[in-house]
């Protein structure tokens, strides 16, 4: 009984989460266009520079390294924030 009601209480968040999410105007990128495919491409690069820091953070010995992984990880980078209606990069000041 215990795992039904763990499954349904889920199933429930799920939903609640996914009824807010569909209502965000997310940007479906078309790679046919030039400045889509950029922004993909940037995007990955990104995801794969995070993927390539947080081992080398959870495994840095010395303070002077881990401060160092995470000022790269933290720095902002005009790229790492993309707007939602998909137009480039949008920093707030």
């Amino acid at each position: 009984m215990r795992e039904l009601v763990g499954v349904r209480a889920g199933e429930f968040r799920y939903r609640l989460f996914t009824q807010y999410v569909e209502q965000l105007p997310i940007h479906e990128l078309d790679l046919s266009r030039s400045t889509d495919e950029a922004r993909h491409r940037r995007m990955i690069q990104l995801v794969e520079h995070m993927l390539i820091l947080n081992p080398r953070l959870a495994v840095a010995r010395t303070l002077h390294q881990k401060v160092s992984i995470q000022a790269e990880i933290d720095a902002p980078h005009p790229h790492h924030s993309f707007n939602i209606a998909g137009t480039g990069a949008s920093r707030r000041k």
